[in-house]
């Protein structure tokens, strides 16, 4: 995942969850580009949600 325009002084926070609400990752970003690995994860669909500076945007992850 890339996030452009990212600063040092940003707080930022990476989240997935199952459809079922279930919080499977967790990170705090430091950086404008990070990975995250679902491969150990059943095929479904997941929810990413991303926040900067207490501003949220999620989007849907389909894993096939």
């Amino acid at each position: 995942i890339s996030i452009s325009g990212l600063k040092d002084t940003d707080k930022c926070s990476l989240v997935v969850y199952t459809m079922q609400g279930v919080q499977i990752i967790l990170e705090k970003i430091k950086t404008d580009n990070i990975d995250i690995n679902i491969n150990n994860r059943p095929t479904g669909i997941y929810l990413l949600k991303i926040t900067i500076n207490n501003k949220s945007a999620t989007w849907k992850i389909t894993k096939k």
